[in-house]
């Protein structure tokens, strides 16, 4: 550009120089306040209010709740079934428990109050278990009932019996 077109400035060279000089040094005083160790910090894990929680290891499961009818195979041994018995609903699966020779303890409770739903449920367990698998039904108490397979026997008299 030509000088005789050029704008004289209202200050000169060296005040130009001044102020940037002036602005290097306050960049210079920031930066260094920058690396100098903080008053405090705040960590967290310090925290007395909120302590972190211990997580367990491993997760529980409540296996009877998530498979509350599960296959249980018999190999060696006896499974005993506890059973409350609402309808007739309820008798079918008794039967396949005693073909499968499991025990079942059941609880007439809910139904103890109507003779004739009683009688039948009976009925039709002493005809499945006693005559077609030769096991027993025995009565344990007032509300009570047991159901044997064949390869299991009732034996009198041990309600007298003292078992340590």
């Amino acid at each position: 550009m030509k000088e005789d077109t050029q704008s004289s400035l209202p200050f000169d060279e060296d005040e130009v120089n001044a102020l940037f000089d002036a602005e290097e040094e306050t960049s210079s005083r920031v930066d260094q306040n920058q690396h100098e160790a903080p008053s405090s910090i705040v960590m967290p894990s310090l925290d007395k209010t909120s302590m972190p929680q211990k997580r367990p290891q491993s997760v529980y499961h409540d296996l009877g709740q998530m498979y509350p009818d599960a296959p249980v195979a018999s190999t060696s041994g006896t499974v005993v079934h506890r059973a409350d018995l609402i309808d007739e609903g309820g008798v079918a699966q008794l039967m396949d428990w005693a073909a499968d020779g499991d025990v079942a303890v059941v609880d007439l409770r809910r139904i103890i109050d109507s003779p004739e739903l009683l009688a039948g449920m009976v009925a039709r367990l002493t005809d499945f278990v006693v005559s077609d698998l030769e096991g027993e039904l025995l009565q344990l108490t007032e509300t009570r009932l047991l159901v044997l397979p064949q390869e299991c026997r009732g034996k009198r008299g041990l309600a007298d019996e003292a078992f340590v």
